[in-house]
């Protein structure tokens, strides 16, 4: 999931952008790290459009996708504050009785930290120190059972 612009050789990211009212319409496009988040947040998805990413893909190259599967909703859990410089929450919502696993991950796809949760019934806020990295945007790899989504997290 990195690309190059032109001749460039600085390391992008390959997102899907879907055109709201256009679904048809899916384009691949290579962004700059920093500008992951804003694609994330009208849409767009990490890698290129039309292609299914496994798990075993996901394992591969240590990115994340919401191109599979999702918790109920993506409002399902909320990070907060946003950005931080030192503590972040992630607070799931109307989640009930599933394995939880959580990843986060620089805008180059390398993870950073995982983050230890137990199965759990209910609602449950995760806290995560991220004071010790550096200035930045990242993104949580949040798996539920099956399911997974990402959520962006720029750090101050």
């Amino acid at each position: 999931m990195i690309c190059y612009a032109g001749n460039s050789s600085v390391q992008k990211v390959e997102m899907c952008q879907i055109p709201p009212g256009n679904p048809s319409n899916a384009h691949t496009i290579c962004v700059s790290a920093s500008a992951v988040p804003a694609h994330l947040a009208i849409g767009c998805t990490l890698g290129e459009c039309g292609v299914d990413t496994t798990c075993a893909d996901l394992a591969k190259t240590g990115i994340a996708s919401e191109t599979g599967a999702t918790i109920d909703s993506f409002d399902d859990v909320v990070v907060f504050p946003n950005p931080s410089s030192n503590l972040v929450n992630l607070a799931f919502q109307n989640i009930i009785d599933e394995n939880v696993s959580i990843e986060l991950f620089d805008m180059l796809g390398k993870r950073v930290a995982t983050i230890p949760v137990n199965k759990f019934t209910g609602g449950l806020v995760v806290t995560h120190n991220i004071q010790t990295l550096e200035t930045g945007n990242y993104f949580y790899r949040i798996i539920v059972g099956d399911k997974q989504i990402t959520k962006p997290i720029s750090k101050l």
